[in-house]
């Protein structure tokens, strides 16, 4: 499995997780008499884990950021009506969130270290809410959410790239060329002198921009000139 399906399923299965948590927050909330502040913290609450699910469905990690923003917002404005450990740990699992799509957008491969972080800060509060109340269906919307945040975490983590690594696939790519064994036989002709030129000037590049170093050059352009 490459790291591109291996991306793409994570992804998937995240957006999935998201939408059953939306899913399970509408079917625990209706029914209630509810008044019309009720209502939007409702509306708020489903559409959360609705804009996850849509932005992971379609690998957006702008989108990830900013319903990560969203969420944290809404919940440190609950902090200033009752405060308690429970939403400090709940602020810092999308403020985290928040960090790491942030980093992976910028593509900085720290992201590789730390794409757990709020997944072990929402199972913390988790356990923490399991320890002090009994397991109900609420549990459920819990075990949703937090599965999510993994699954948002791991397709971060896979779909960063760091500039190093990057450098070493286009080095990967350029010496597969070289090295293809359906090469023609017959090395003198036109099309192959613009193909061994293509080739050459490649490798140049690559010298420039530090991807390789004159040694390495001066090799492939042994090869290059003994082929064509």
């Amino acid at each position: 499995m490459t790291k591109t399906d291996k991306s793409r399923i994570y992804s998937i299965i995240g957006a999935v997780l998201f939408t059953i948590w939306g899913l399970l927050i509408f079917c625990n909330t209706i029914g209630y008499i509810l008044r019309f502040e009720d209502i939007l913290d409702i509306v708020f609450e489903c559409g959360v884990p609705v804009g996850f699910g849509v932005t992971l469905f379609l690998r957006d990690k702008k989108g990830v950021l900013v319903v990560s923003a969203v969420k944290a917002v809404l919940i440190f404005q609950g902090l200033f009506r009752i405060f308690n450990i429970y939403d400090v740990f709940y602020f810092a699992v999308y403020a985290g969130l928040f960090c790491v799509s942030e980093l992976a957008i910028r593509r900085n491969n720290i992201v590789r270290k730390v794409w757990f972080i709020p997944m072990a800060l929402l199972c913390a509060l988790y356990l923490m809410i399991c320890a002090a109340y009994d397991f109900d269906f609420m549990s459920l919307e819990y075990f949703a959410e937090t599965a999510g945040v993994l699954f948002i975490g791991l397709w971060l983590r896979e779909d960063v790239i760091s500039p190093a690594a990057e450098k070493k696939m286009e080095v990967n790519n350029v010496y597969n060329i070289f090295n293809k064994n359906n090469v023609r036989e017959d090395t003198r002709n036109h099309g192959s002198l613009i193909g061994g030129a293509d080739r050459l000037k490649a490798c140049k590049e690559l010298l420039d921009s530090g991807v390789i170093t004159q040694e390495e050059f001066e090799a492939k352009k042994k090869q290059i000139l003994e082929r064509y």
